[in-house]
């Protein structure tokens, strides 16, 4: 049926695994089958989730031989490093720009580009704060990897005063080579006061970011107005989209000194925020006010929707002649997000520019979100007195978004309560950590260690080669293996609840060359561009021939099948032997004798429907039968037709190309010949997109089918 997925398998698959541990044992309750289950699982992350258990998948993979091992022999972990001999003699390095300013009191964020040819093991920031008292603090990776990454840290306000600010990089790799970076000054400014002013276009110093889902961005608006209210940059929740859900994100502008008498805070603004015809509202914008960055005081409150920028003013002259924070904070509840809030040309005034400068609520527009009663079940949007509307009905029966009974859905929801949302706030300094330092004589691998007898398997992490991996108890043997390494194997005995250590230092294996050159079989000239490969290792970039035919390619030792492939020529394969000694294979081509094909048509291009996958990855394949009488073929183009920009939305325009045979059951997909090619659609109904194949001589004998390969996923 084409597989299973979600709780159609996850269900019967736990299901499974319950009835084992019952058989084990009959007398386990269900909340301890709960526990068993949860704790044996193998934990599932991705770039999106990196801790585990995560709401993406949970506590992770059931894994059914280790929770009857629970019951029957006991667990035990069984852990080690993967290492090769060699030496970290190279330091790493780094890229950073110091700000040429701050503010005193206020927090100071800081990023720094490292990178190792091994593995960065650790990257901390040195400084003295106006007290005199020295710190350490240990900076996190957030983007990039252990080899090369950003890592950032964030210095307390209450840290910053005086003059400067001076403080130096110490970053230290897997074999200990550490490097200290020069000692940076930074300008301490003292509070802003009326008279300043920011249009957001250029860097906005000493405004600064924190709390939850915190998407606020400095930029040109593509979202919501559409433009800024002065010049073309804006600070928004989202420049272009929706602001997250369960957010309590905070804008906070530099330290402020009021001086005695009026002040006045102003600036432009639109929003688009949660809120029903109603009145029930469910998200909010505050302009908060605090004297100590701990306690906040609501001054303004947004609701709904503003027709276009507006102006607005709140009276700060209650706080004359105290330093005080201000920050435009946006809290949202855990459903149904919008367009969110636009902030410009903010300023600080002694003068009111309104008849009533007071403090409050600035209530906007509804939105009126429903459920939709009928012979099917329906959802959609209604958007606020102006009635836009829009919805499809699939029949009685099925699923689909239609028109509804405004004010619905705020029934479905908690109220929330305005008056009570205060900012959540900065995370406060950590203390530095510890790191054991390694033998240098020994460097980490990317390996997978495996349990033979069970089948069990677990990854080393690459940057430091370490792994461990929760293990039925008894007698059993442990490989290691990585892709150009020998692999290794122990005897261990893993006891239940203990730890078991395994180390392995893996060979790496002899590297040789095979090179040649490759010709055309009737005129014996050189053939220019053919690429040429080796099957078995993907790992091993494919090279092309140049100018006089030559080619070269290194690999490990080993048995290999080197396939030649150029335009207008049969492609050829040749066994080639890399064991103990280089070797030079050459190799003559046979040209095509063939006269113009024609195109092969599944369709005129007339639009009855169109497909869009919700994950990367999948595809629709379309199956191509030569013309009548003609055994084989060259595929030279692929041609495709994309539905235009307005859907799907955003959706994109990568795309790829497969080729495969039919060799299947019953005529069905067999075997890749060709691809992924990647492509970029056009997406018109009005208008083919081209696929150029001619450079991968890609021959079919018999039928064969044409492959669409979605790349990118949630396409809306």
């Amino acid at each position: 049926e084409g597989g299973w997925n979600g709780t159609s398998m996850a269900g019967p698959a736990v299901s499974a695994v319950v009835a084992l541990l019952i058989e084990a044992d009959a007398s386990l309750t269900v909340d301890e089958l709960e526990e068993i289950i949860m704790n044996t699982a193998t934990p599932l992350t991705d770039g999106e989730y990196p801790e585990s258990p995560n709401m993406g998948y949970g506590y992770g993979l059931v894994n059914a031989y280790d929770a009857v091992s629970t019951l029957i022999t006991g667990l035990g972990t069984l852990e080690g490093q993967v290492t090769k001999e060699g030496d970290d003699l190279e330091a790493p390095t780094f890229e950073h720009e110091a700000p040429v300013e701050t503010y005193a009191g206020m927090a100071l964020d800081l990023t720094i580009q490292v990178s190792d040819n091994i593995s960065v093991a650790s990257v901390e920031l040195q400084y003295q704060d106006a007290n005199g008292d020295d710190h350490t603090v240990e900076a996190d990776r957030i983007s990039g990897d252990y080899k090369a990454g950003e890592y950032a840290v964030s210095i307390p306000g209450d840290h910053i005063d005086g003059d400067s600010f001076t403080y130096q990089w110490v970053i230290n790799d897997f074999g200990n080579n550490e490097v200290t970076s020069d000692e940076y000054v930074v300008a301490v400014e003292q509070g802003i006061t009326v008279g300043y002013s920011e249009d957001f276009e250029s860097a906005a110093t000493g405004w600064t970011l924190f709390g939850e889902n915190n998407s606020w961005e400095r930029g040109v608006p593509t979202s919501g107005p559409g433009d800024a209210a002065s010049g073309e940059n804006v600070y928004a929740t989202n420049l272009a989209g929706a602001y997250d859900s369960s957010a309590n994100a905070t804008l906070m502008m530099p330290p402020i000194d009021l001086p005695e008498g009026e002040s006045y805070l102003q600036f432009n603004q639109w929003h688009e925020l949660e809120k029903y015809d109603s009145g029930s509202a469910y998200d909010f914008g505050h302009v908060f006010i605090s004297t100590d960055q701990e306690e906040w005081t609501q001054l303004l409150r947004v609701e709904g929707l503003t027709d276009s920028w507006e102006s607005a003013e709140v009276d700060l002259s209650e706080y004359s002649g105290q330093r005080v924070y201000i920050g435009f904070n946006l809290t949202s509840d855990g459903s149904v997000t919008r367009d969110g809030w636009y902030i410009d040309d903010v300023a600080l005034s002694d003068t009111s520019e309104s008849s009533s400068a007071s403090l409050g609520v600035v209530p906007g527009k509804g939105l009126a979100l429903g459920i939709a009663n009928g012979n099917g079940k329906a959802k959609g949007l209604n958007k606020g007195n102006n009635g836009k509307a829009k919805g499809l009905n699939k029949g009685n029966n099925g699923l689909g978004l239609g028109l509804i009974n405004k004010g619905d859905k705020a029934a479905l929801k908690d109220k929330v309560d305005p008056a009570k949302i205060v900012p959540v706030l900065p995370i406060k300094e950590k203390p530095p950590v510890e790191e054991e330092v390694i033998n240098p004589t020994l460097l980490p691998i990317g390996a997978q260690v495996s349990v033979i007898e069970s089948g069990r398997s677990v990854n080393t992490d690459p940057e430091n080669g370490n792994y461990s991996l929760l293990h039925a108890a008894g007698e059993f043997t442990v490989q290691a293996e990585a892709y150009g390494f020998h692999s290794d194997q122990q005897n261990v005995t893993i006891a239940a609840d203990e730890t078991t250590e395994a180390d392995f230092t893996l060979e790496e294996i002899d590297q040789y060359t095979v090179s040649g050159t490759i010709t055309d079989e009737a005129t014996s000239e050189m053939i220019e561009g053919a690429t040429v490969l080796l099957v078995e290792d993907a790992n091993i970039t494919p090279v092309e021939t140049d100018g006089d035919g030559n080619y070269s390619l290194t690999a490990y030792e080993g048995t290999y099948t080197l396939k030649v492939l150029a335009s207008g020529y049969h492609g050829t394969e040749v066994e080639v032997n890399l064991d103990g000694s280089d070797a030079t294979v050459d190799v003559a081509l046979e040209p095509f004798y063939t006269v113009p094909g024609g195109e092969i048509g599944y369709d005129d291009g007339t639009a009855e429907n169109a497909r869009a996958f919700y994950d990367a990855g999948n595809g629709w394949a379309v199956k191509m039968s030569l013309p009548e009488g003609e055994e084989s073929g060259i595929v030279t183009d692929g041609v495709f037709q994309f539905h235009g920009t307005d859907w799907p939305s955003p959706g994109g325009t990568e795309f790829a190309v497969e080729v495969w045979d039919a060799t299947g059951p019953d005529g069905t997909p067999g075997e890749k010949i060709a691809g992924p090619v990647d492509a970029e659609a056009t997406r018109s109904l009005d208008e083919w997109t081209v696929v150029d194949l001619r450079e991968h001589a890609i021959q079919v004998e018999g039928d064969f089918y044409m492959v669409y390969i979605q790349t990118g996923a949630n396409p809306n």
